[in-house]
């Protein structure tokens, strides 16, 4: 998974592409974005959902060759991307979120507070 909060707004950065195998395929992405170019889509993960439970994102033939946004993606599957999971095609399944930490918490004398993977 990949939740995109940050300066920029991967929501319309990041760009997927219906490739010739009826697949979605990611075509550009944005530095924040944990993820390559040509990566596949496999389909995504309800919140709570344990990672056996992947539901299929299928394009239909409409959508072939055309570009959508990761906004546009998760507007059509129903998605909700800050609870839902995006999983890709890969030989090993990462499912990874943001969650802030506050250095303070680790016993560091200032408070700095970040947003991990």
């Amino acid at each position: 998974m990949f939740s995109c909060n940050s300066n920029t707004d991967a929501d319309d950065d990041l760009i997927f592409r219906v490739n010739e195998h009826g697949r979605y395929e990611a075509k550009s992405i944005p530095p924040q974005v944990g993820m390559k170019a040509g990566d596949i889509v496999e389909g995504f993960l309800k919140e709570g959902s344990v990672s056996s439970d992947v539901i299929p994102l299928l394009p239909d033939d409409k959508s072939a060759g055309k570009d959508l946004t990761l906004g546009q993606l998760a507007k059509k599957h129903k998605i909700d991307l800050n609870k839902d999971t995006l999983v890709l095609e890969k030989k090993a399944r990462y499912c990874t979120h943001l969650c802030k930490i506050d250095t303070k918490t680790y016993g560091l004398p200032q408070t700095r507070q970040r947003k991990v993977r």
